[in-house]
């Protein structure tokens, strides 16, 4: 075969080749795989960049001391220059800068418009605002909700437009049909964080675009609110997944049925229960719950297959490539649809919608061109959507597989190779691929997840490992059964046979034994004491530092290359072995620094908390789904317990012991916690009949007088004397030292209630 080219264009996305078979004497069309080192892969890596920094440095500047500020415009200082040092393009180099302070001013433009300065005054006073309703949130397991409004304007004691929303928290129902509401109250700012061990309230409001809300709020015309005002076009979409979902409980149970819905459409799309949601998220397998990538790749890959099936063998490629594309994309279409929109759904449909357009065009787009291109259309829409935790997990899972992959597989790769031949067997080659994939999804993501909710399961690698091969069997059953029964779901009730809806039950029925197995698999290694870590929260410094370092790496493979002589796959391996163990350091060194001993005492009840044992509960139902605690309930221990994933134990009145000997008045209602690991007993008292918080005293075993005491008094607030030195300060490990350091002992109080944590 002899080949001759016929045009090649600039740069090397698109070569047509003449190419002369002497078997068939035809003329075919090659599309040449693109090369992702050009500068204009490096000129749409540098736009991204200077966007994602400018918004993010916006609203830093306003909420955090300078050291974030300084990394992250000094990292995108370093990036501009070795970007200009790499192409040699002055113009190009300022229209990035350019980038940077348009994003910068766009995002600081628009926190102002949300924040709007001139309702301060306001703040604090009765209104009366006109709005309609967004969305509804059930409050715990009581009847009221919380109302999320849209369209507001304020109606007293001036008119004026809000801008973004409002919430109305604490409202029952009943709730009649349709129309606009006036509602009273008092305007307020959501409320700050009230503990570091969850997410601030206001941050997670603002990143929803939630910037107002009403206290002490009452409805004018009575105790009646309207049902959500949704788009015309969600109410069908809406009505369609509860009857998707009433369609899952009846073919497989209650309890896989929401599973399987989730797993397809995103748990947005279909709620399930507490604890199970409790047990995936405690061994790492949160993100199959959610809607992503994942789920249209599969979905993708599944719908070319059946179609490879299909085809006429006489119909040309170039029909063929372009009827694949147009029904992919309407796949892409309706899984957006359907799943609902979310950070991860819009990402993966612009994606997706991206690198198919370039190829009906017969222009290779990679998939990092393709995240890159998703991310500044999202900036674009919304400068401060990258404070949304669901975008920044999303990105960053991404980001992590498309650009540090190729590294942390290249180690894998060259280790694979100088093997002895007998034990280069193909199924061990195939369990590092996946292998390197899990890591480098979970390592890009690794730092948000400690930044946000303090905590690292131990079991991600052999949770995901073993269902990874549950996953796409249960996306396709489930996204068929899901194409069969909506058209049927969208008809009148009554035209609609009964045995119409056997396929999607048969699909619903074989996908039972996977969903099973996936569920026997996060309850079993979910029920192991050590699978959840507890450590300490980076700085926003830290994690820019971090993900500089990961964003640094690609770009220094080429100069490696060079100054050391090496090969590209010797390059990635050396990389691929310094991101791993920098990601390990990274979080060893927050590990090490996490508390080892936490007490939380209210008026309700308490919890302590030992890193290793498990946390130690009086006052709150830990057997329910405390993630949405009911209002009979403490809200602050509620919230400890959905932040902290370890074992619960329940903990019973008992007799202080000789403990109570130096207090003066031994109480009655005594709570007596020994510590094995240190040779401590927590006793955590009252006078019975009290209201107070509990006090707490902290004793080694057998000791008569206190070593470390924390009590309150309405006088005087919350008092704290004495220290306590652990023989085993280091959380999580059986290690003794000989000499036994003092911790630092941090307090976090509020009125009546204190957090108190023991760390080196």
């Amino acid at each position: 075969m002899s080949t001759s080219p016929v045009k090649c264009d600039r740069e090397p996305d698109l070569c047509v080749f003449d190419m002369e078979s002497p078997e068939h004497g035809s003329r075919l069309l090659a599309i040449a795989e693109p090369d992702s080192s050009v500068s204009g892969g490096l000129g749409l890596y540098a736009l991204t960049l200077a966007a994602l920094s400018g918004s993010l440095a916006s609203v830093l500047l306003s909420s955090t001391d300078a050291w974030p500020i300084f990394v992250l415009l000094a990292g995108a200082a370093l990036a501009l220059f070795l970007f200009w040092l790499v192409c040699r393009r002055p113009w190009l180099v300022f229209f990035t800068a350019l980038v940077l302070v348009l994003s910068f001013t766009l995002a600081a433009s628009r926190r102002a418009f949300l924040v709007q300065s001139e309702l301060e005054p306001l703040l604090g006073s009765p209104v009366e605002i006109s709005a309609v309703v967004e969305s509804e949130h059930k409050v715990g397991q009581t009847d009221a909700s919380t109302l999320v409004l849209a369209g507001c304007r304020l109606l007293k004691p001036r008119t004026l437009n809000i801008n973004g929303k409002v919430r109305l928290p604490w409202v029952k129902p009943p709730f009649p049909q349709g129309g606009p509401l006036q509602v009273r109250g008092v305007l307020l700012r959501p409320k700050e964080n009230s503990f570091s061990f969850s997410l601030s309230p206001r941050r997670f409001a603002n990143s929803q675009g939630i910037y107002f809300e009403l206290g002490q709020a009452r409805l004018v015309g009575g105790n009646k609110v309207p049902e959500p005002s949704l788009p015309s076009f969600q109410l069908p979409l809406n009505e369609l997944r509860q009857k998707l979902l009433q369609l899952h409980q009846l073919a497989i149970g209650s309890e896989l049925g929401p599973l399987l819905g989730s797993m397809v459409l995103g748990e947005r799309a279909c709620k399930i229960d507490g604890q199970m949601k409790l047990s995936f998220n405690r061994v790492g397998l949160s993100h199959l719950l959610a809607a992503s990538g994942m789920n249209l790749t599969i979905i993708l890959g599944a719908l070319l297959l059946c179609r490879s099936f299909s085809i006429d063998r006489s119909e040309p490629a170039r029909r063929k490539n372009s009827t694949d594309i147009w029904l992919s994309l309407l796949a892409v279409l309706g899984f957006t649809m359907l799943a609902g929109p979310s950070p991860s759904v819009n990402r993966a449909a612009i994606m997706c919608s991206l690198v198919l357009f370039s190829s009906l065009l017969f222009r290779g787009l990679p998939a990092v061109r393709a995240l890159c291109l998703a991310l500044l259309i999202n900036i674009a829409g919304d400068p401060l959507c990258v404070f949304d935790l669901g975008l920044e997990l999303s990105y960053s899972a991404t980001f992590g597989v498309l650009v540090l992959l190729p590294l942390v597989q290249g180690s894998f790769d060259y280790f694979f190779e100088r093997l002895p031949a007998i034990l280069r067997l193909p199924l061990l080659h195939l369990f590092l691929r996946l292998l390197a994939v899990v890591l480098a999804a979970q390592s890009s993501v690794m730092p948000l997840q400690l930044f946000y909710f303090g905590q690292f399961s131990t079991l991600f690698l052999p949770a995901n490992l073993l269902a990874e091969p549950l996953v796409a069997p249960i996306t396709v059953l489930g996204f068929a059964s899901t194409i069969f029964a909506c058209p049927l779901l969208l008809l009148p009730p009554g035209l609609v046979p009964a045995c119409a809806y056997l396929p999607a039950l048969c699909l619903d029925w074989l996908s039972l034994p996977f969903l099973q197995a996936l569920n026997t698999l996060s309850r079993m290694l979910s029920s192991w004491s050590g699978c959840i870590l507890t450590v300490s929260r980076p700085g926003c410094s830290q994690l820019l530092f971090f993900y500089l370092v990961a964003l640094a790496l690609p770009a220094l493979q080429p100069g490696l290359r060079q100054l050391l002589r090496l090969s590209t796959a010797t390059a990635q391996a050396y990389l691929g072995v310094f991101f791993l163990l920098f990601s390990a350091a990274f979080l060893s060194f927050f590990l090490v620094f996490s508390p080892s001993l936490e007490i939380l005492t209210t008026s309700h009840g308490f919890v302590v908390r030992r890193a290793g044992q498990g946390l130690y509960c009086y006052g709150i139902d830990i057997t329910g789904d405390t993630i949405n605690a009911a209002a009979r309930q403490s809200p602050t221990l509620a919230a400890f317990l959905k932040a902290r994933l370890e074992p619960r134990l329940p903990v019973t009145m008992s007799s202080p012991g000789a403990e109570a000997a130096s207090m003066s008045l031994p109480p009655r209602e005594c709570y007596r916690i020994p510590l094995a690991k240190d040779g401590l007993v927590v006793l955590l008292h009252r006078p019975e009949g009290s209201l107070r918080p509990f006090a707490v005293s902290i004793f080694k075993s057998g000791a008569k007088t206190a070593r470390y005491k924390l009590d309150y008094s309405l006088k005087d607030g919350w008092r704290e004397r004495g220290s306590v030195a652990f023989p085993a300060c280091l959380p999580y490990f059986e290690l003794a030292m000989p000499v036994y350091p003092v911790l630092a002992s941090e307090r976090e109080c509020r009125r009546y209630s204190c957090l108190v944590r023991f760390r080196l």
